[in-house]
């Protein structure tokens, strides 16, 4: 049986987590100066996963500055348990069905032998093939500038072996002030 990638097509599941990612209107959401005080409400982005041609790989990956620094959350499903690349690509673009349009991982910095800022990290999927992650970063940014992520793409990839393959992909775009707030969670 031939997989057909589902282009433009959001699962209902994602649409409820990225409406969900700050706290209900009556939730404290104190950053330990002032109780009830908003968090720091900085520049935010996301990507929606789409599987490449032949996976079933799906999901979001959040972005949002905090602490002078961006922390990053993804939720990723349709996973063969094990561990998987999730990077941000140097173009945002997912056109090619095999990932290979969205480019090289990004390296600002043109770090060549060291670990370019793109490389967000590792994530693991559990039995049901689904995988959850949170880091905290200083090597990208989401305003204008040279470590901006904002408009490239994240791409999840296979881990070692010696075939490379994007198993998913999604152009990072910004979104409303405040649309992830700390503690918010996945």
């Amino acid at each position: 049986m031939k997989k057909t990638a589902r282009r433009g097509v959001v699962p209902v599941w994602m649409v409820f987590l990225a409406l969900s990612c700050g706290p209900a209107p009556d939730e404290d959401v104190s950053t330990g100066s002032e109780a009830g005080a908003e968090a720091d409400a900085g520049l935010a982005a996301a990507a929606i996963l789409h599987p490449t041609e032949g996976n079933d790989t799906e999901g979001i990956v959040a972005f949002a500055e905090m602490g002078g620094g961006i922390h990053v959350m993804a939720h990723v499903t349709g996973l063969e348990p094990g561990r998987y690349g999730l990077h941000v690509h140097e173009m945002g673009d997912c056109s090619s069905g095999d990932g290979t349009s969205a480019g090289a991982i990004f390296d600002p910095e043109g770090s060549g032998s060291g670990t370019p800022a793109g490389q967000l990290g590792e994530i693991e999927a559990d039995e049901s093939g689904m995988a959850h992650f949170m880091t905290d970063l200083d090597q990208i940014a989401l305003s204008e500038g040279p470590r901006s992520v904002v408009g490239r793409s994240v791409v999840i990839m296979t881990a070692g072996g010696e075939t490379v393959a994007s198993l998913a992909c999604g152009v990072i775009e910004p979104q409303a002030a405040g649309a992830m707030r700390e503690g918010s969670g996945f």
